[in-house]
């Protein structure tokens, strides 16, 4: 996880439509995608798989709840599919948006790498629409403050496929070894053990053995052991992939187990 913040400007829908992707982790199909806006700033991005079609459009949540809850003002309706459904989707979200006072500033299409636009009639915007590149100036400032996209949601699935048996069973050992080791010093000790444990897997590039393993989930059961761990890796300077250390240790039960 990366979540540093940064200031990046969106000059119009190519700058957008080449940063949806990293601000949602994967290139969007068959969706509504919602980048909801507070004083023209991005303020928040959410997307839903679109139904099977324009006839079973009741079943599309539209996200309304959700752009108010964060405050938005405005928002730009972006949907990835066939026209007949994209457009018609398009149409009933921005009238609930209306509804709930929060501006829809752009309706806008995508298909076949290449974006339409719902509003617009201008020579700027063809009938045919034009082609998204690859990247652009504010695709590439997000990527360079921690923004990944892969190339579609069932690879960010696949993530989060638990390890192999014999990896989390190593672990599970490792847990319990460690809580036996917990169980004989005091919690200042403890404390130093854990500063040092995310210390050790901040800075390693290799992903740790089943100790190492271990004790980064112990420690983040500690609520200050965790702010201390966010705010190192909101500071930047984190560049580690650490999804397998995810995968080979079952976070819920070491919070339990330390507890």
């Amino acid at each position: 996880m990366h979540t540093t913040q940064a200031r990046i400007r969106l000059n119009g829908p190519t700058d957008l439509l080449t940063t949806v992707p990293l601000l949602l982790g994967f290139h969007p199909e068959h969706s509504l995608v919602v980048v909801g806006l507070l004083k023209g700033e991005l303020q928040c991005t959410f997307r839903v798989d679109l139904p099977g079609s324009a006839d079973h459009l009741e079943h599309l949540p539209d996200l309304t709840a959700q752009l108010s809850l964060n405050e938005c003002d405005g928002c730009v309706v972006i949907v990835y599919g066939e026209a007949e459904l994209a457009e018609a989707a398009a149409q009933r979200v921005s009238t609930r948006y209306h509804a709930a006072g929060i501006a829809p500033l752009d309706l806008l299409r995508v298909a076949e790498g290449r974006w339409f636009s719902l509003t617009c009639e201008k020579a700027c915007c063809p009938p045919e629409g034009l082609p998204i590149p690859e990247t652009s100036a504010a695709s590439c400032e997000v990527a360079v403050a921690g923004g990944y996209a892969e190339a579609d949601r069932s690879a960010i699935s696949a993530q989060l496929a638990p390890a192999p048996a014999g990896s989390r069973a190593a672990v599970e050992r490792a847990v319990f070894r460690a809580l036996t080791v917990d169980a004989e010093i005091d919690w200042v000790v403890q404390r130093d053990v854990d500063l040092r444990a995310i210390d050790h897997w901040m800075e390693t590039n290799a992903l740790p053995g089943p100790d190492g393993i271990a004790a980064v989930g112990l420690a983040l059961g500690d609520l200050d052991i965790r702010d201390y761990a966010l705010r190192r890796i909101n500071s930047g300077k984190f560049e580690g992939n650490r999804v397998d250390l995810w995968r080979c240790s079952d976070y819920p039960r070491l919070a339990r187990l330390s507890t």
